[in-house]
């Protein structure tokens, strides 16, 4: 959707209107007025005060007029030829000429509508954007992927199995005797617990039972409860026995320790895995050493995710000649946080619009800047303008008087609209 024109009808019959230029439209207004009148051009397209009318051309080059007269329902009509397509654009009841994305008038808000401190403060990733472009953007994507390369090489000869030989001779007997005295600790337990009842309950059901059962019975209850205990003793010793050969096999195979013996049995490393290790490593050592210079602690990974975006970045933030003062002390290009939030801002609007356009309105987005800094900015957001519509609400002169030029070139229009500006004939303007 491309913005051409605001009118607004007031009820005593006056009008007042702002034509937008399909590219870049720059409007002289107070500082204290900036902000709320881009709110209000902007709100104009979606809200239900009457008196509001919005003039825009489609995605198929028709233009329509949202038509909001007083007394009267809204409509959508066509400008060129008389069709009403007023129910493409309705929602909760009234004309919103964002409908068809559903995209609601606060998103919008946030999305369509930037100040300087908006656009570098807002996304933190628009300073890595910039610090990426400043750095060669060619240079940093092939380092990027040098990086990632060099990090799944080292993670592939990280987990590189290594060869599983068979035990030593010592080993596996101290082994085998751990086994072998742990199965008869297990059963030595069992004959514990079995003694333990027996033990306990068989001589008192002897002599509870002795009348009834006869001495007989009641002597063969005491028998077992003995044999029971004898057959305990009988394993405690051979346990014991099993245990010391088991110690014995331990100290013979060279370990003072189980652990020991588990570091003993572990398998050698392979030399060759071993030397592609060291290679991987030091190769991510000297790729990491060339990352930090050229991005720092920018995710290599992020910037492979980016790529297209970043190229795209860098194409349109490209100086049309070179400048002797392009970058300052720091290796920092003046301006570049700016511009790379802006052509991301730009970007977020066509993704969310599915290649719809839809204007983006910038409060005073070069404050700060000195004069050069400025014109570097404002001459990429001339050529962004190609593909985005902008709409600038600013008082700075040098931006205004920059904005005529590109009016006179017809790829600009620049609006009037603060009576409070004094022209001084002996510093004339170039403006229109």
């Amino acid at each position: 959707m491309q913005l051409d024109r605001i009118s607004y009808q007031y009820p005593d019959g006056t009008t007042a209107g702002y034509d937008f230029h399909p590219r870049l439209t720059v409007i002289d207004t107070h500082p204290a007025h900036r902000r709320s009148l881009a709110e209000h051009l902007l709100q104009s397209l979606w809200t239900d005060a009457a008196g509001v009318h919005v003039e825009f051309t489609g995605t198929d080059g028709a233009a329509f007029v949202a038509f909001r007269p007083y007394g009267s329902t809204p409509r959508v009509i066509g400008v060129d030829r008389p069709v009403d397509v007023t129910d493409r654009y309705l929602r909760a009841g009234r004309v919103n000429l964002l409908a068809p994305l559903a995209i609601e008038p606060e998103t919008a808000l946030d999305l369509l509508l930037a100040s300087h401190g908006d656009l570098v403060l807002a996304d933190p990733t628009a300073r890595w954007t910039s610090r990426l472009i400043d750095g060669g953007i060619e240079h940093v994507l092939d380092a990027a992927v040098d990086y990632v390369e060099a990090e799944t090489a080292l993670r592939r000869a990280s987990t590189l199995p290594g060869p599983s030989p068979q035990p030593s001779a010592p080993v596996a007997e101290a082994q085998s005797r751990r086994v072998a005295s742990s199965d008869l600790e297990g059963r030595q337990n069992r004959v514990r617990i079995a003694t333990l009842v027996l033990g306990t309950s068989g001589p008192i059901a002897a002599v509870a039972l002795f009348s009834r059962i006869g001495p007989w019975s009641a002597l063969a209850i005491v028998g077992a409860s003995v044999a029971t205990a004898a057959a305990c003793i009988g394993l405690e010793r051979r346990l014991t026995r099993a245990i010391d050969l088991e110690y014995q096999a331990l100290h013979a195979a060279g370990a003072a320790s189980y652990d020991d013996l588990a570091v003993l049995d572990a398998a050698p490393p392979d030399p060759a895995a071993i030397v592609e290790l060291a290679t991987a490593f030091e190769g991510l050592r000297h790729i990491t050493t060339r990352w930090q210079e050229l991005a720092g602690d920018i995710p290599a990974a992020w910037v492979l995710e980016r790529r297209t975006r970043l190229l795209e970045a860098a194409e349109f933030s490209a100086p049309t000649c070179p400048r002797p003062e392009l970058f300052d002390q720091t290796g920092h290009r003046p301006g570049s946080d700016v511009l790379a939030a802006l052509l991301d801002r730009a970007l977020e609007i066509a993704d969310l619009g599915s290649g719809t356009s839809l204007p983006l309105f910038l409060d005073d987005p070069v404050v700060g800047l000195s004069g050069h800094q400025k014109i570097t900015v404002l001459n990429t957001v001339s050529r962004l303008a190609t593909h985005q519509q902008l709409v600038i609400c600013t008082d700075d002169a040098e931006v205004l008087d920059w904005a005529a030029l590109e009016s006179l070139a017809c790829r600009a229009r620049v609006i009037e609209a603060n009576p409070s500006r004094l022209l001084k004939v002996a510093e004339p303007s170039t403006r229109a």
